[in-house]
């Protein structure tokens, strides 16, 4: 299955309604991570043809593909429903560059170049400011794959986020964590 049939059976896919806090959130990463830890590898990275996206419990609304293309750029092929919104987002698909700023699609693509370093799965949870200026936190797990059996070209990932209660401390520090597979 290609990129496009794979991103147009998760667009076609029901939504499950989006993931709430603690253990359900962290049970979405840690399924998907551990999905993506079974595949078949040709090199460091599993191909994106041995992916199933519809074995992820969160087959969109909080799914996220970016297709690093060179001839066209990199660029986000399908953006969640929970992602469009909370982005102010209108379209499953835009140029990376053109994700709004402070959005959690802007900065969960800051990640791209530790993972691609790295080619293994790259957890990352940290605080941030809602659109609506409220302190949060998001988790996000971004996954390499690969279209040519080289270079990492595909990225599929989760992203959880929620509000946090103001308080007079400082936010915890950010951790971004490689997960070896």
């Amino acid at each position: 299955m290609t990129l496009g049939s794979k991103v147009s059976a998760l667009r076609r896919a029901k939504a499950l309604p989006p993931v709430g806090t603690g253990s359900d959130e962290r049970r979405l990463h840690l399924q998907a991570h551990n999905y993506w830890a079974t595949l078949p590898r040709k090199g460091s990275v599993p191909r994106w043809s041995d992916f199933n996206p519809m074995l992820i419990e969160d087959r969109c609304t909080q799914s996220f593909v970016i297709d690093l293309d060179e001839n066209e750029g990199p660029h986000l092929r399908l953006i969640g429903e929970a992602l469009q919104a909370e982005g102010g987002v209108d379209t499953d698909v835009i140029g990376l560059a053109d994700a709004p700023p402070g959005s959690l699609l802007m900065r969960i693509s800051s990640y791209l170049p530790e993972l691609l370093s790295r080619a293994v799965p790259l957890s990352v949870e940290t605080p941030y400011e809602t659109a609506t200026g409220h302190p949060g936190i998001y988790r996000a797990l971004l996954m390499p794959f690969t279209t040519n059996d080289g270079q990492i070209d595909v990225v599929f990932g989760v992203v959880s986020w929620r509000e946090t209660a103001r308080g007079n401390g400082r936010p915890p520090a950010a951790r971004v964590v490689p997960i070896r597979g």
